[in-house]
């Protein structure tokens, strides 16, 4: 390296120039550069929803638990086809609580998790629409996606200009 003082050449480790002394500013090294990154900003009631989702998955998961590991949940008796819901809402709130911590963690993928559990959701509810009404269907299709659309809607919130959504990876 030369000394950006007097440029006389010097070792690449020094500290300070041994022809003229003047102090040598090194280089950071790549790790530092990307340790010193700043760290995206998310608007705290963005925070607070995903913070929310997280708690609603824990609580869904722990009421799906309780409903497969009883005989009877509130003195009815749980059938096959109750089974598959729990299951079903098991794995739908154990994918989403990921999906949510993904978010929380900056990864886009997080969503397209929650996205999917929301189809499978979807499925779920048309499976167990036993009297076929046309608005019960519509429901259960349409409402885990509505769902899906406020999350989208609250990634959209900005902070110093930018969305959330825009800053995920």
């Amino acid at each position: 390296m030369k000394c950006p003082n007097c440029g006389a050449e010097i070792a690449d480790n020094s500290d300070y120039c041994i022809y003229c002394a003047s102090p040598v500013q090194k280089a950071p090294k790549a790790e530092e550069v990307a340790a010193g990154a700043e760290k995206p900003e998310r608007n705290g009631f963005v925070t607070f929803w995903l913070w929310f989702i997280i708690v609603v998955q824990v609580l869904n998961i722990v009421a799906c638990c309780a409903g497969l590991f009883s005989d009877s949940f509130r003195g009815y008796r749980v059938d096959d086809l109750a089974r598959v819901m729990f299951v079903g809402g098991l794995i739908v709130s154990i994918v989403n609580l990921l999906g949510a911590t993904q978010l929380l963690n900056w990864k886009k993928s997080g969503f397209r998790l929650i996205l999917g559990m929301a189809a499978l959701r979807a499925v779920l509810g048309a499976m167990t629409m036993a009297d076929g009404s046309a608005s019960g269907m519509m429901i259960s299709l349409i409402g885990p996606f509505f769902g899906v659309g406020i999350l989208w809607a609250v990634l959209q919130i900005s902070k110093n200009g930018r969305s959330c959504w825009s800053m995920l990876r």
